[in-house]
């Protein structure tokens, strides 16, 4: 079909998105161990951008208008619209009644609802929100860009001892390994509620010697972060790097596109 024609992607009610999610991909009452990660097209969910502003709250469709450059504010307004609507699947209460709060450093949460905790990045045209019932966490992604000179970044980023080991990797691949870098510390500062306001300097990703993950230690005292584990995401798009921070041990991942409900490669 044609972008022209295309049909609606993101449903007016609950019961239009009940059939246009895969049969068994609605959202179960995941274990209190498990993240899911839902991925959406940005570019594919705007076609119906009209429908979209019916789905956000008063609040948000006054910080929309507030925003200057069209372009930025038809893709919030279109990722806004895509995280209610996913929320609304998981609370069973209309879009625009879910009130959204943020902490003192701005981390969102979804107010009077428990331990319900989402988190969500958006790079160029691919989002990816994560929720859970019950543990901390955080996500990033970026897309892998050429006109980033990693090098005035470099500094900032790494601990002194990986600056170094980064410099002796040949050109070819200092720029991934920044970005992968990246997307691991900040995805634990955004599980922390910190974000950018810590210095990432102080952190260092090492492999985990007990599971299939990585941790942090902070430079600074020389302590490990044990209860924190950081798992790299495989992107459904190419030319993207994501990865999510989790505080505890996670049973299991779970990838799926927005908003047929699809099951992608972690």
């Amino acid at each position: 079909m044609s972008r022209g024609t295309r049909q609606s992607t993101l449903p007016s009610s609950r019961t239009e998105r009940r059939t246009q999610i895969a049969d068994g991909a609605l959202p179960r009452r995941q274990s209190d161990d498990e993240v899911t990660i839902w991925w959406s097209n940005l570019s594919e969910t705007q076609a119906n951008f009209g429908l979209q502003a019916n789905l956000l709250s008063d609040e948000d469709l006054l910080r929309a208008g507030r925003m200057s450059n069209s372009n930025v504010r038809d893709r919030w307004i279109t990722g806004r619209a895509t995280l209610r609507s996913i929320l609304s699947v998981y609370l069973g209460i209309p879009e625009r009644a879910i009130s959204i709060a943020y902490e003192a450093l701005g981390k969102p949460q979804v107010k009077n609802r428990g331990t319900f905790r989402f988190n969500l990045s958006h790079s160029a045209d691919l989002a990816a929100l994560a929720v859970t019932w019950k543990k901390r966490f955080g996500i990033n992604i970026l897309r892998i860009r050429d006109d980033i000179n990693i090098n005035d970044f470099a500094p900032w980023t790494f601990a002194e001892n990986d600056l170094n080991a980064w410099r002796r990797l040949p050109e070819d691949e200092q720029r991934l390994s920044f970005l992968r870098s990246w997307v691991r510390k900040e995805a634990y500062l955004k599980g922390q509620g910190f974000g950018l306001s810590h210095s990432m300097r102080d952190l260092q990703v090492v492999e985990s010697s007990t599971d299939c993950c990585m941790r942090i230690v902070n430079t600074r005292s020389g302590a490990p972060d044990r209860r924190w584990r950081i798992h790299d995401l495989t992107s459904p798009e190419p030319g993207f790097v994501a990865a999510v921070a989790v505080d505890g041990k996670v049973s299991r991942l779970i990838s799926r596109r927005w908003p047929d409900g699809s099951i992608c490669a972690t």
